[in-house]
């Protein structure tokens, strides 16, 4: 019951502040958190609720919700980046708030993006051998993309000049990444680094907070 409980609070504002008032009827879900922020992204990535989204996503972590188990906001942003520098997780700006951020971890959202380039590429370039369409199979337009794209660029955003111009990213292999939903357009000439399928989600998180 009490597992419910703290999956139930992903969604409705994330995990509650520590400590809490005694009078608050949630104050089981802060039993035995994590006072760094590693420990509490990986915290909260177990409370991602999986299920909810047909695991059709990656464990998103909002970084908010590590603001809640964590009070130093400072020390969580530092700690935050130093894993971005590390290529340990990515960050993406969804557009919620002008500064929350989601944060992923950069093998499960390689492993998101290997199933959604493996079914979207334009002119059979997410295709398995003979026209099949297979996810298991890296496409390359994926390579490229989780390789020389992500490890060139740590930032939330890219702009034309680093894709096109350094990385050589073809306006075809742009248009599948923007219609997959792996990039999102930030302004002309430049894009929000994102995740498909991420509509679900944002819903979700909005209707919690509505809650």
């Amino acid at each position: 019951e009490i597992e419910m409980k703290r999956r139930g609070s992903y969604l409705s504002a994330s995990v509650v502040s520590c400590p809490v008032p005694q009078k608050s009827s949630r104050v089981e879900i802060c039993d035995g958190l994590p006072s760094d922020a590693e420990a509490g992204l990986t915290y909260m990535k177990g409370l991602f609720p999986a299920e909810k989204f047909e695991h059709k996503l990656p464990a998103i972590v909002m970084k908010h919700q590590v603001y809640s188990i964590i009070h130093d906001k400072t020390s969580v942003d530092r700690e935050l980046l130093a894993l971005r520098d590390k290529g340990e997780v990515r960050l993406f700006k969804l557009g919620l708030s002008s500064d929350d951020y989601a944060v992923v971890y950069t093998e499960d959202y390689k492993a998101h993006l290997r199933a959604a380039l493996a079914l979207g590429g334009a002119g059979g370039r997410g295709l398995g051998p003979g026209g099949r369409r297979d996810r298991d199979r890296d496409t390359p337009l994926y390579r490229k993309f989780t390789g020389p794209v992500l490890s060139s660029c740590g930032d939330v955003s890219i702009s034309r000049s680093q894709l096109v111009g350094q990385l050589k990213v073809s306006t075809q292999d742009i248009s599948v990444l923007v219609g997959q939903g792996a990039l999102v357009v930030r302004d002309v000439g430049s894009w929000w680094f994102s995740i498909p399928g991420v509509s679900t989600f944002l819903t979700s998180l909005t209707k919690g907070w509505e809650a």
